[in-house]
């Protein structure tokens, strides 16, 4: 997959905790990804690794909004990183 992501961006996190918008700031390190594609976001001044398949793009970016789609629907079908 070529990743079109424009960060920084804006997305909100899916799961345990509330819809909130957060801040992309990077990719994870690489070991944060060996398992896992890996993002850094920004939540209160911190900086932490989230899955990338736990965001949902609030970004208005044709590219940033198609990446994030498409890696939803890759891991909708039941494949791994």
């Amino acid at each position: 997959m070529r990743c079109e992501l424009t960060i920084p961006t804006d997305m909100t996190h899916t799961k345990p905790i509330p819809e909130h918008p957060i801040a992309v700031v990077g990719l994870a390190d690489e070991d944060d990804c060996m398992a896992d594609a890996m993002v850094t976001v920004e939540i209160a001044s911190e900086q932490l690794a989230v899955p990338f398949a736990q965001l949902k793009c609030l970004s208005e970016e044709e590219y940033t909004r198609q990446a994030v789609e498409d890696w939803h629907y890759w891991v909708g079908r039941g494949y791994q990183y």
